[in-house]
């Protein structure tokens, strides 16, 4: 055998080494990759393992900063896979948008519904004739009707969504609403909801969406969430009855510029309520902070 060939075939079996090495950590080594390998069930729990990292792999960075704004966001899933999507993006220098959305349920269905979805957010929320982002109740229309279009036979799928576009030399907030909980502006002496109508998203063809436009000053803040964050909240005070009402948000925390703390703190109660068995829904999170 020539030299060439033997680096070849080294090679080789390197190569075929470094990947069942990969494999067996991924399944939990030789023993259990013998078992997976004859349990269907396992290796199902191992694949949506897989997609759950995957999908984390595309989240937004925790904290990000765009001019005087900073976003802190989580999405924080109930299983494997998650059904919420958090999607910020800038269009050029002056916009700034974030979409969060909430697929109907959780688990598999939900999770292909929001990957099927993802990709679109961006698309729906650009007016390429006008080289200009959409008003958001134009945006969600435009979403309403692409999920109507597209809906399976058997049974329907709709989310709830909020889109909030941000003119980042103004600092004016432009943001409307499908069925998602009301979101929450922080002001230096007091917690204001944004009202918006709109019902779900993908119900009906004749749902109608409303843009509401607010200013924010240094200091001040938006808070949107998943219903998920409000399931979780009525669980912990079920299960711990005994304890003072678990705050939905801790605004004042907010309010104080802490918004990685309080990007922690949740983290920490949804791994407790996944333990306990609180966590019920998937839970997402943007908070929008005017420094």
């Amino acid at each position: 055998m020539s030299i060439l060939s033997k680096i070849s075939l080294d090679r080789s079996q390197r190569r075929h080494h470094e990947l069942r090495r990969r494999r067996q950590e991924l399944t939990g080594g030789p023993e259990l990759l013998a078992v997976r390998q004859a349990d269907p069930a396992d290796t199902a729990d191992t694949d949506l393992d897989l997609a759950g990292q995957i999908q984390q792999q595309f989240l937004p960075r925790a904290f990000q900063q765009f001019g005087q704004f900073q976003v802190g966001s989580a999405v924080l899933p109930c299983g494997s896979v998650c059904g919420d999507i958090v999607d910020i993006t800038t269009f050029g220098r002056q916009y700034l948008s974030f979409w969060l959305v909430d697929a109907t349920g959780h688990g598999v269905a939900a999770a292909m519904l929001a990957a099927h979805l993802q990709p679109q957010l961006r698309r729906v929320a650009w007016d390429g004739r006008r080289h200009r982002p959409r008003r958001p109740d134009r945006a969600m229309a435009l979403l309403n009707k692409l999920l109507l279009a597209r809906q399976p036979s058997s049974e329907p799928m709709f989310v709830a969504a909020v889109y909030c576009l941000v003119d980042l030399l103004s600092g004016r907030v432009t943001l409307s609403r499908g069925g998602s909980p009301i979101p929450m502006a922080i002001r230096s002496d007091a917690v204001e909801p944004v009202f918006t109508t709109g019902r779900l998203v993908g119900i009906e063809s004749s749902s109608r969406f409303e843009s509401s436009e607010l200013s924010l000053a240094p200091g001040e803040s938006l808070v949107f969430w998943s219903d998920g964050l409000e399931r979780l909240a009525d669980c912990e005070q079920t299960l711990h009855s005994e304890m003072p009402a678990q705050s939905i948000f801790d605004f004042d925390a907010v309010r104080e510029g802490r918004v990685p703390e309080v990007l922690d703190r949740l983290r920490y109660r949804w791994w407790q309520g996944r333990k306990s068995g609180a966590c019920e829904d998937d839970i997402s999170l943007i908070v929008l902070r005017r420094t």
